[in-house]
């Protein structure tokens, strides 16, 4: 079996933790929409603003530690506890901040008038193995090589569905007759689009755990390694 197959497969099988990151990443979602709605015209207000905006960044690179250390267990053939996951996921949240830091530099950088409207992905392709390793190795994974070129073709595939569909659906404005039925339409199209972009993240996690467990020769060495 091909490792984009078993990647593929890794993921369907695993549908418990497919639910449960389905309602974590829900709750991250109400938690982040929430500091909208905090107080900011008294001192109180303004640090519990800046309190709350630590957790949620905390959690969301927790969530996203979790999915990738479960996905990489997964594949090597251990037992994932979750429990034990959760609080190795938690020390790598520094590591992640500093990816995320990266990350969102460079997609800021990617962003220049007149760019084509998929450019912001780019960077993400090229960085998610980097999130990968991270979140097995700590600081560690900085220095290694975890890039693949197998990695490009299928990620390159999750990322433009799991981000272009459901924006795509959401835009989507079919025109059922009644509010009801609008309501009814708008909240399934919303869903939908949830689904779809959980679901193809989840997807590029197990690739990148596949992948993380049949690196190339030399990938263990530091990226300084290769000068010596």
């Amino acid at each position: 079996m091909s490792p984009e197959s078993r990647a593929l497969s890794v993921f369907w099988n695993h549908k418990r933790f497919w639910t449960l990151q389905i309602v974590g990443i829900a709750m991250w979602l109400a938690l982040a929409i929430a500091w909208f709605w905090l107080p900011d015209s008294r001192a109180w207000g303004v640090a519990l603003s800046l309190l709350h905006g630590i957790v949620v960044i905390a959690g969301g690179l927790w969530l996203i530690g979790t999915a990738l250390l479960f996905y990489r267990r997964a594949h090597g053939g251990e037992e994932a506890q979750l429990g034990a996951l959760g609080r190795e996921s938690l020390r790598r949240i520094p590591g992640l901040f500093v990816w995320s830091a990266a990350l969102a530099g460079a997609v800021w950088v990617s962003l220049r008038p007149k760019a084509p409207g998929w450019i912001w992905m780019l960077p993400l392709i090229l960085l998610l193995p980097l999130a990968g390793q991270v979140s097995a190795e700590g600081a560690r994974g900085f220095f290694r090589m975890p890039w693949r070129l197998r990695y490009f073709p299928l990620a390159s595939v999750l990322i433009a569905a799991g981000a272009c569909l459901p924006l795509k659906l959401i835009a989507w404005h079919p025109r059922p007759a009644g509010l009801t039925l609008q309501t009814v339409s708008l909240t399934a199209r919303f869903a939908l689009a949830y689904l779809l972009a959980v679901s193809a993240w989840l997807a590029l996690a197990s690739l990148l755990g596949r992948l993380g467990q049949d690196r190339p020769p030399g990938a263990d060495r530091p990226l300084s390694a290769g000068r010596e």
